[in-house]
């Protein structure tokens, strides 16, 4: 196999750790349409002073064209996997779709192992209802208007409508229009620290998204796949002081909520689509006419100065 050309500093330089060579490994899976979670179980194994992590990358076979079907969206935010809650989603479109999974482990130490990953099939529901042209294209960016109302505390990515921004106390998608949520993100508002305020998507029974911290986005966009709920939490001095309340809608008709407290579940026993979701955040210890008098929606979210109108 042809070796890729590396250009070293010249003779005399420093060139001790400049390239380091990795042993890697490669496995092929052939997959039937549908969703898939691939997630980390056990990390993999290296000797301590092994300059790398044992890390297992996810993509569609090479050669196929397009990924061979294979579509896939990092939790949070890539293909790689190396510790567990970690996890990629796989959207397979086309029969015998291919997969390749390749492990990258430190050259020289011979015990290490690659992690240990678990692959559960979701449903068959991206197969069943392939994205729309102008639901697989990019959401366009966020435009900044120059009035004063504070940018949206909620924004979700919707089937079809691309991405929708929403304060607290609003609904968030649509009960009943047939149109799922893929991802979302919500920021903390003033008062709420950055770190006490989390949350993470429902990807299957038992599977759940990783944390992501208030501000970051949690599931995907224009990919077509479906988010089953969602979980909020408190924490810190947010949990002292605050509780929040959801209420969600599913693609069955279940209706879920509404639901108090400081770490909060909505998801459908029948694991059917999120298709809307309304929170709200209040100080602690009112009645319920109180606690909705009470949400931060007229509360800016933190560091806001503009606010943002989504182009649809």
């Amino acid at each position: 196999m042809a070796q890729p050309e590396v250009r070293l500093p010249p003779s005399g330089a420093d060139r001790s750790d400049m390239v380091a060579e990795v042993r890697s490994s490669a496995h092929m899976l052939t997959i039937q349409p549908g969703l898939y979670c691939i997630s980390v179980l056990e990390p993999g194994r290296a000797l301590a002073q092994s300059a790398m992590l044992p890390s297992t990358r996810i993509s569609g076979a090479p050669g196929t064209g397009q990924g061979g079907g294979i579509s896939t969206v990092g939790l949070p935010s890539n293909e790689w996997l190396d510790t567990p809650g970690q996890a990629v989603l796989v959207r397979a479109s086309s029969p015998n779709s291919r997969l390749l999974l390749t492990n990258y482990l430190p050259r020289g130490d011979a015990t290490a192992t690659p992690p240990k990953l678990h692959i559960q099939r979701l449903g068959d529901i991206a197969a069943a209802m392939p994205a729309p042209a102008e639901a697989i294209a990019a959401a366009p960016p966020a435009e900044a208007v120059p009035d004063q109302a504070p940018p949206p505390a909620i924004v979700a990515h919707v089937q079809r409508d691309g991405d929708v921004a929403r304060g607290f106390g609003e609904w968030v998608g649509a009960a009943g229009a047939g149109r799922w949520i893929e991802g979302f993100s919500i920021a903390a508002p003033e008062g709420v620290a950055t770190q006490d305020l989390e949350y993470q998507a429902v990807l299957g029974r038992g599977w759940l998204s990783p944390w992501i911290l208030s501000g970051g986005f949690c599931g995907s966009r224009g990919m077509s796949l479906p988010i089953l709920g969602l979980r909020v939490r408190l924490k810190g001095a947010a949990h002292l002081n605050y509780a929040c309340e959801a209420e969600a809608t599913f693609g069955d008709g279940t209706r879920i909520g509404p639901l108090v407290g400081a770490e909060i579940a909505c998801e459908s026993d029948t694991l059917a689509p999120l298709e809307s979701f309304r929170l709200m955040l209040a100080p602690k210890g009112l009645d319920a006419g109180e606690f909705a008098a009470a949400n931060v929606s007229t509360m800016p979210p933190r560091g806001a100065r503009k606010s943002v109108r989504m182009k649809t």
